[in-house]
């Protein structure tokens, strides 16, 4: 999921574990309007994320 620009998101689309696209209804295809990508203003990107030699982040 991604957060919105207002809140300083990028715009990238979000990609699950099984690489698809994250919709409202994951288990309908993406459709622009009745199935849009789901934004998550609280969500997380992780990419930065690493584990230190004492198995903290």
């Amino acid at each position: 999921m991604h957060n919105s620009s207002a809140l300083g998101g990028t715009g990238d689309t979000p990609y699950g574990a099984k690489v698809e696209v994250i919709r409202k209804d994951i288990n309908k295809p993406y459709y622009k309007t009745a199935n849009p990508i789901r934004i998550d203003d609280y969500g997380l990107d992780a990419e930065g994320l690493v584990a230190m030699n004492d198995g903290i982040f």
